[in-house]
């Protein structure tokens, strides 16, 4: 569903955001394969925000405004958290608003999935536990 070039800063920003899940130290989920899946089921305008909001990080000029040389996915590891940082804290409303909703998602959808549920001690829906 999403171009290569949007999956590329999608996952450069989940492998930031819950490193855990691709060191090895948390549950195994693919994050980006699961965004897509709700994606499917999500409404267009949904779609077309997240996917200009991809853009938006993943651009060359996103990484000149915060005093990177290069385009987000290309950064290495530690200036993709500078790049993140600032974002999250920049006077353009847009920037913040690009960075919290991006990161907003890619913690929802992984702290959803039934695999994450032990790393963070849920035990999952009432109605689907065993009785003790």
């Amino acid at each position: 569903m999403l171009s290569s070039s949007h999956r590329a800063v999608l996952e450069a920003v989940a492998r930031r955001v819950v490193p855990h899940a691709y060191d090895g130290t948390g549950a195994d989920v693919d994050v980006v394969a699961r965004i897509e899946a709700r994606l499917a089921k999500a409404p267009a305008e949904r779609v077309r925000d997240l996917e200009l909001a991809l853009t938006i990080l993943g651009s060359r000029v996103a990484g000149l405004l915060s005093g990177m040389a290069a385009p987000f996915p290309h950064l290495v590891a530690d200036r993709q958290d500078t790049l993140l940082t600032r974002w999250s804290t920049s006077p353009l409303t847009a920037a913040r608003a690009i960075y919290q909703g991006v990161r907003r998602l890619v913690l929802a959808v992984y702290y959803t999935t039934p695999e994450s549920f032990e790393e963070t001690g849920y035990l999952g829906p009432l109605h689907l536990r065993e009785l003790a």
